[in-house]
């Protein structure tokens, strides 16, 4: 049974580790946002125009958005349904 018992204490590590690394991220994410809460507020409604051209006209997205995965997976089924017909349609 000593291998059992290795294998919760490897399990237990495990655990500590990712528990004190899910701490650390909290902890990092919550004194990011008392420092945010604790600041000027103009400071921070600074950068709130980023998205907006100096004469106030939206800012158009140049890089292409992706098409929907969706649409994606049905074209690889497509496709992959053609070839297995193709490799059926040559055996015979």
């Amino acid at each position: 049974m000593e291998w059992w018992d290795s294998v919760l204490e490897t399990g237990g590590e495990l655990w500590d580790s990712a528990l004190e690394t899910g701490e650390e991220i909290f902890n990092a994410k919550a004194e990011q946002e008392v420092k945010k809460a604790e600041s000027d507020p103009d400071e921070q409604r600074k950068n709130n125009n980023d998205y907006q051209q100096p004469n106030g006209e939206p800012v158009t997205q140049i890089v292409p958005t992706l098409p929907d995965m969706k649409w994606v997976m049905y074209g690889v089924g497509a496709v992959l349904v053609v070839v297995l017909l193709v490799m059926l349609a040559t055996r015979s």
